[in-house]
């Protein structure tokens, strides 16, 4: 049974919202009325419930933007600094009150008993400004980074570009999968009992200074990849829909997270690619469709 359920990875893969419901949203021409509060709510409901809280930040993004784009004359938008200083910091400082709450449910759901007493809010404001960047990752990989490397070469030789299959590919084509690529090997640096579908964020510098030390071919291969997949993606995306702020912000996001984790695997095998097998469903289902000269998403 467990065969046959790891066998199926890739089509549940498919099924998961978080990978492609922020690109169809940027996609859209109009955003729908219909039910789009109640399904937003069940997608909230639905992470939350698998204890991730990440996303949440996203949707604010989100949400941000939507507000800029039609209130574009507001007088809000002219405070000083708004975006660069004044709003991170309040966000950070209200965050705080808010993600103490996050972290001990989001820990209960995985099975992790986490005391409210003994997380305070500076605690809270600490991991929550964690979350917002990879420095510490990045920093803690450097000052092992004899130590990255030596187990980086010991991995596959090719463990970047299989990493980037291994989601998409059945077990019956790929039968071994139990590798780990940099954005895993890294912590075994720190912890050698890492679990081997767990990863970290090194930041762009940092995951290619390790991978041309450790693997070069490897390196090479997996830059010409991302580089590929961005530029062949932001043209898809492209002609996809005519809305060009919202399609130039999903290519953003996607180049952010490319230097973010670096990963192939992470941003787009288990990202950004997963809108590519939805295709034919939005011609199925009347959501897109051709015209003489492009193809809209309405």
């Amino acid at each position: 049974m467990e065969e046959i359920l790891i066998s199926l990875v890739p089509y549940f893969l498919l099924q998961h919202p978080v990978l492609y419901s922020f690109s169809i949203t940027l996609l859209l021409e109009k955003m729908p009325e219909r039910f789009f509060f109640i399904n937003v709510l069940l997608f909230v409901l639905l992470e939350l419930l698998k204890g991730w809280s990440g996303f949440l930040l996203t949707i604010f993004m989100f949400e941000i933007y939507f507000y800029i784009k039609r209130n574009s004359s507001s007088r809000l938008l002219k405070i000083p600094f708004l975006f660069s200083i004044t709003l991170p910091f309040i966000l950070l400082l209200s965050g705080g009150f808010l993600y103490k709450h996050i972290y001990i449910l989001k820990n209960d759901i995985r099975g992790i008993s986490v005391v409210s007493d003994n997380l305070e809010y500076i605690d809270a404001v600490e991991m929550l400004s964690d979350r917002l960047t990879n420095f510490s990752t990045a920093a803690g990989v450097y000052s092992r980074y004899d130590s990255v490397v030596d187990i980086a070469k010991l991995q596959n030789e090719y463990a970047e570009i299989k990493g980037f299959f291994r989601p998409l590919v059945p077990n019956f084509i790929m039968e071994n999968k139990s590798f780990s690529a940099l954005n895993n090997s890294a912590m075994l640096a720190f912890f050698p009992d890492y679990r081997d579908d767990s990863s970290v964020d090194l930041g762009f510098v940092m995951y290619y200074y390790v991978l041309f030390e450790s693997r070069v071919s490897d390196a090479f291969l997996s830059l010409f990849l991302s580089f590929f997949l961005c530029v062949v993606l932001s043209v898809i995306f492209k002609i996809l829909s005519k809305n060009n702020q919202n399609i130039n912000l999903l290519i953003f996001i996607m180049i952010f997270s490319l230097l973010y984790t670096s990963s192939n695997e992470m941003v787009f095998a288990r990202g950004n690619i997963i809108i590519l097998f939805y295709i034919p469903m939005l011609f199925l289902f009347g959501i897109a469709r051709v015209k003489i000269k492009s193809v809209a998403i309405k």
